[in-house]
């Protein structure tokens, strides 16, 4: 269970986490008890790991089929998404038709789309027909019609740090004399482009230094670029001055990892986190309210390196555009000395809810956002402070 301090009263959370589920990419559920299925140990992705790919219904040879290629037929199996193009946490549906399929069929997600290059075992996600329809993040909002003839799956689209992903559906299909499972393609939904993917800032964090009149400000993108961050002071009345600040980034590979299963590159373990930026905003004025937002700047190879404007210098048409965060407010730190009393939260044990991932810690989460909107108290509340148990991925870094 998950403890949250509000000024010295200690809440608990109602839901328990004893083993801290670790949901898949898409949060896929087993079929019959409809509990999550682990990443670290699915029995699928080993499966598939070793599976053969043929084009057709009758492979007459071992050949595997490549991402991209299609099977021959006379009555294609219908099978698409709803959307071309998606954002992060975007609602996406996967259909078909129910006479088409079978329960040990399989849906599989490539990103990216063209993964032709490396071949049909290198996904990110994958589950049975049977897995899919019982894992749906919403219901469907044509019922009569999926009763009749269709199945759907409803998924929350994760953060993956590629520009394109795919989703393809397997046909199990039986091979003589091999002992290893076999597929032929089904469908494809064709390329889904993923806005702003390796550009659109995510995990905005706030921390405090010893001297309050700093901001520390980290974020997460997908590409390396110089992280700036663009801030004003809140004042009743008079002119805003806007200010702009760089920072530094740093990023992990797998090999930066201690041991199995953070090393290992296969689905549901490691995944490349993206660039991890900070910027530390200073000279800020104690106990004040500041708007601020982040992205980033590419700096073009044509002038790297070479002594020019500063890329803070946003009128500066050198850089490319750059894709902000939404502007958010903070608050520095009272005066130190201050007698001024204050309000702050401190929680560990963020939780990860039964519910699945793409819904997050929601309810601890919910219980902080409660507190911080709270009007009827009279002093305010000033900070938040998590102390731990952030993360469960213990292996499985899309957590």
């Amino acid at each position: 269970a998950c403890c949250v301090m509000v000024a010295g009263i200690i809440f608990q959370t109602t839901t328990e986490h004893s083993s801290h589920t670790q949901p898949s990419l898409l949060s896929v559920k087993h079929h019959e008890t409809k509990e999550l299925l682990s990443p670290i140990e699915n029995p699928l992705y080993e499966s598939l790991k070793h599976a053969t790919f043929h084009m057709t219904s009758q492979p007459r040879s071992s050949r595997s089929l490549r991402i991209g290629e299609t099977g021959g037929g006379t009555n294609p199996l219908e099978f698409k998404a709803d959307k071309a193009k998606v954002s992060f946490f975007d609602s996406l549906t996967l259909s078909w038709r129910k006479d088409q399929v079978n329960d040990d069929d399989v849906i599989v997600m490539y990103c990216p789309a063209d993964a032709q290059t490396y071949g049909p075992t290198t996904f990110v996600e994958a589950a049975t027909i049977a897995q899919a329809r019982v894992s749906s993040h919403q219901p469907s909002s044509d019922q009569r019609n999926l009763q009749e003839e269709k199945s759907e799956w409803n998924v929350k689209f994760p953060i993956v740090r590629q520009a394109t992903c795919a989703f393809y559906l397997w046909k199990k299909i039986g091979v003589p004399g091999s002992t290893l499972d076999s597929y032929e393609i089904g469908g494809s939904t064709g390329p889904i482009e993923l806005l702003n993917a390796n550009n659109v800032p995510t995990a905005l964090h706030l921390a405090f230094t010893n001297d309050p009149t700093e901001m520390v400000v980290s974020f997460t993108t997908g590409d390396e670029a110089t992280p700036i961050v663009e801030y004003y002071e809140n004042k009743d009345g008079g002119r805003r001055e806007t200010l702009v600040e760089s920072g530094l980034s740093t990023t992990y590979l797998n090999e930066d990892m201690c041991q199995e299963p953070a090393t290992s590159i296969e689905p549901g373990k490691f995944i490349f986190p993206g660039y991890l930026h900070e910027v530390k905003l200073q000279q800020l004025k104690p106990d004040t309210e500041y708007t601020y937002r982040v992205g980033t700047r590419w700096i073009p190879k044509e002038i790297l390196g070479v002594p020019g404007p500063d890329v803070t210098d946003l009128s500066d048409n050198n850089y490319e555009e750059i894709v902000w965060s939404d502007s958010k407010t903070f608050r520095t730190s009272p005066v130190i000395g201050s007698k001024e009393p204050f309000r702050y939260i401190v929680y560990g044990d963020q939780g990860i809810p039964s519910e699945g991932w793409a819904l997050g810690a929601n309810v601890t989460s919910m219980m902080v956002e409660r507190e911080l909107d709270n009007k009827n108290v009279d002093l305010p509340i000033r900070s938040v402070h998590h102390i731990g148990d952030l993360s469960y991925a213990r292996g499985a870094a899309h957590i």
